[in-house]
């Protein structure tokens, strides 16, 4: 099996997985409600945290949003 063939099922099977796991959080809905409400909360308060200073919230946001 050459490297580009072993690649492609894998690709097609990360598909295949995120696609079920989307449809089940789709239906459920559960995890957007819990989930977006605390990463504005982790948002508002790291911005009282760093002393609302724009440019370093610019540079923190993306990072906070990962934690």
């Amino acid at each position: 099996m050459s490297a580009w063939r072993g690649l492609s099922l894998f690709v097609g099977d990360a598909r295949l997985v995120a696609a079920k796991d989307l449809r089940i959080e789709w239906r459920a809905r559960t995890t957007l409600g819990q989930v977006l409400p605390f990463a504005l909360l982790v948002l508002v308060l790291f911005g009282f945290a760093l002393d609302a200073n724009r440019p370093t919230l610019r540079l923190a946001t993306p990072g906070l949003l990962w934690m």
